[in-house]
């Protein structure tokens, strides 16, 4: 028996020719370019621009692309019980469909970006969707959902900067991009660390990827190059220069004060075949 996935996503492209189906699991379409006309159980509607479809399970639906060059980001949620924050994940997407056609806000606009860019950098497939899985489509819906009172879209926004240098602090992030992810302004984002956090965007980022270091020194044998690497950091001196400002201790220092008893479990833990996987 298939394990069934949680969830699939990936670029489609629809003809002029109308077509009509139903299926058991949710459906979100987003759009990239071109125009679909949609009718969700009786209700007809447009995805193009700055609007997006969710389809509920079981919902027949009828869709037909306007002449031209079209695309737009499908997702398929066939489980919502085993996607992170699944206790909400299945109510959010049940009030969506309920809704069916829904305003892109900037957050979302940003999300949809961002995994525009994803795909065509890792070249991507439907089947691989883990990381989407893990972060992308709980902030996608919460994005989607009707706007909440300032005090918690601003405790949203800062919610989502943060998930997302957690989730991808190996790679290179700008504010600019930190913001649009956030959807706020680079000010308003660096206010609100300030405020909330009292750090700023890049002393967050910064502080999560030694952390992200420290623990591969601790638990691994990898070069310190190459934890440099898989942390975000520039090189091998950039994050020696990073942990002596912070720590006062070069990573070769650091690695050496774990003592034998640490070194030991580092070995025993590879005898027994355990690795590091990188993102």
């Amino acid at each position: 028996m298939v394990t069934q996935v949680a969830l699939q996503a990936g670029f489609r492209s629809y003809t002029a020719l109308v077509q009509a189906h139903k299926h058991p699991f949710f459906q979100i379409i987003l759009p990239s370019r071109g125009v679909l006309d949609l009718e969700i159980d009786g209700r007809g509607g447009r995805i193009e621009g700055d609007r997006a479809a969710v389809i509920g399970t079981g919902d027949r639906h009828a869709y037909s692309a306007m002449t031209g060059a079209n695309r737009f980001l499908v997702l398929d949620v066939f489980d919502p019980a085993r996607m992170p924050a699944n206790e909400s994940t299945r109510d959010l997407l049940e009030k969506l469909a309920e809704r069916r056609y829904l305003a892109l806000t900037p957050a979302a606009h940003s999300l949809v970006g961002y995994a525009e860019q994803t795909f065509a950098c890792s070249g991507a497939t439907a089947p691989d969707t883990s990381h989407l899985a893990a972060l992308w489509l709980p902030l996608l819906l919460e994005a989607l959902s009707p706007k909440a009172r300032p005090a918690d879209r601003a405790v949203q926004a800062l919610a989502r900067a943060k998930t997302f240098i957690d989730r991808f602090y190996d790679q290179p992030i700008r504010t600019p991009d930190l913001a649009r992810i956030a959807g706020l302004g680079a000010s308003r984002l660096h206010e609100l660390f300030q405020v909330r956090l009292e750090t700023t965007p890049h002393r967050y980022l910064m502080d999560v990827r030694l952390r992200r270091a420290l623990a591969l020194l601790e638990t691994t044998q990898l070069s310190i190059a190459e934890i440099a690497a898989r942390t975000g950091h520039a090189d091998q001196s950039a994050l020696t220069r990073h942990l002596r400002r912070s720590r006062g201790i070069t990573p070769a220092a650091y690695r050496q004060a774990l003592g034998p008893a640490a070194q030991a479990s580092v070995e025993t833990a590879h005898s027994c075949g355990e690795s590091v996987k990188r993102h």
